[in-house]
């Protein structure tokens, strides 16, 4: 594959694995991660559950990063998944304080959402603004 375009859009993300999970079980989701990645063309850079996803071929939009979430809701070990904005250049994953979405896979309204956009009821922009969008963390001083 290519390098990416610098202007074309991507997204990183990072995985909150679940209390316990082993080294093994961890080495096996970053495997499913670039499998993931692979069969969908894109170009998947990143280790330890922090990741950037880019394609060579075109920008990424809200819809790959919600087949990506809908993805993740059925990997077992996740407790959540924090997902940057559509950024351009992506060299490393994005730093939580640049602003986030976070998912948790077991919370109710999440399997409800997730239900909804595998029947086709709602846009992949509204998925993401329903997790409710991409938020900085408070910092107190």
């Amino acid at each position: 594959m290519n390098a990416p375009d610098p202007e074309a859009l991507g997204f990183s993300f990072s995985i909150v694995p679940t209390p316990g999970m082993t080294w093994p079980q961890v080495v096996a989701l970053e495997r499913q991660i670039e499998d993931y990645a692979r069969e969908r063309e894109l170009l998947p850079r990143g280790c330890q559950l922090r990741w950037v996803l880019s394609s060579p071929q075109r920008s990424l939009s809200a819809a790959d990063q919600v087949e990506l979430l809908d993805w993740i809701v059925d990997r077992p070990g996740i407790a959540a998944v924090n997902l940057s904005q559509l950024l351009p250049d992506l060299a490393a994953p994005v730093p939580l304080s640049e602003g986030y979405l976070r998912l948790t896979p077991l919370e109710p309204s999440v399997i409800g959402l997730t239900l909804l956009h595998r029947l086709g009821r709602i846009k992949p922009e509204l998925y993401l603004e329903i997790l409710g969008g991409f938020v900085r963390p408070i910092g107190l001083h």
